[in-house]
């Protein structure tokens, strides 16, 4: 298909060099020869008068106009999957789509026996792909590489359509023999203790609100890639952590460990699913959406 003499196909390629960082990876994803990517590259220069990509360190990046174009062409991509996926109706019973989530471990840990539980009585044939949350989760929202992202909310900029679906409070959760255990910290012992935290891409409020809480960077003595580890990782140290409390209800009931409220007052933790506003309205997202919140309102003490 051509727009304004432009071959459209020559913007898929462009997009998948993007997204490849090199001809020669693009071109297998696309299952073409090197040669026929190069030519393909070479038309686009040709139609832009411009070179749109550049070799600099090593790595193709892009012109001024080729990351317009870029910018541009993520947007139409998004686009172009809400076209693929366009449906007058839904059901559930029948359909084989496959859906996509990003979410924390610690929220796959708290909610995914409930929504695949649920995924299986209402739509055995579809799929469920849960990922781990991207280092840029709003542009896996804008590029409609996932149908729903579960964050905190405030984690993401405004612009995206949202709704709550969780409510949770911090707990602090030490090993069982810890003196003093979770239960007796007094907030000094909270603030002076040693501490340990976790580096996932989530993890990032929670450093703010370490900072909040008065515990200062020297306090953090060990750190993990994820938050689940944290309760396997204080059994038998005088480590302290900070996680949800349901996390920590969790993790008390199969490992020795205490768990109490914060020595001091601190704002609730809400969790929210962010979607793309071309979905808004599709009767397949809806369900989703549906299942999801319904997933969160089951667990126990949901606001």
């Amino acid at each position: 298909m051509r727009v304004e003499g432009l071959d459209l196909n020559l913007l898929i390629l462009f997009n998948a060099i993007l997204e490849e960082g090199s001809v020669t990876a693009a071109a297998t994803s696309l299952k073409i020869s090197t040669a026929a990517a190069s030519n393909a590259l070479r038309r686009l220069r040709t139609h832009y008068e411009d070179k749109l990509l550049v070799y600099e360190h090593g790595e193709m990046v892009p012109t001024t106009l080729g990351a317009q174009l870029a910018e541009e062409l993520r947007n139409l991509v998004g686009r172009a999957h809400t076209l693929a996926r366009a449906r007058s109706v839904f059901n559930p019973a029948v359909s084989e789509r496959s859906f996509v989530i990003s979410m924390s471990d610690h929220l796959s840990y708290l909610l995914m026996e409930k929504i695949c539980l649920k995924m299986s009585v209402e739509a055995p044939r579809a799929t469920l792909d849960v990922c781990a949350l991207s280092a840029d989760p709003a542009a896996d929202i804008t590029n409609q590489e996932c149908d729903l992202v579960l964050l905190r909310q405030n984690q993401l900029a405004a612009g995206f359509p949202s709704m709550p679906i969780m409510v949770d409070d911090y707990a602090v959760l030490t090993w069982r023999d810890r003196q003093p255990s979770a239960s007796k910290l007094s907030s000094d012992d909270y603030i002076r203790g040693a501490h340990i935290v976790y580096n996932e891409p989530s993890a990032s409020q929670i450093l703010d609100d370490y900072e909040r809480f008065g515990v200062e960077p020297g306090h953090f003595v060990a750190a993990v890639p994820y938050l689940m580890v944290l309760p396997h990782a204080i059994v038998g140290t005088d480590l302290i952590a900070t996680v949800e409390r349901r996390l920590a209800e969790k993790a008390a009931r199969s490992l020795p460990l205490e768990f109490a409220p914060l020595p001091f007052a601190a704002e609730h933790i809400v969790t929210c699913a962010y979607w793309n506003q071309l979905a808004e309205r599709e009767p397949g997202h809806v369900w989703l959406r549906r299942i999801v919140a319904s997933a969160a309102a089951e667990l126990t003490g949901v606001h």
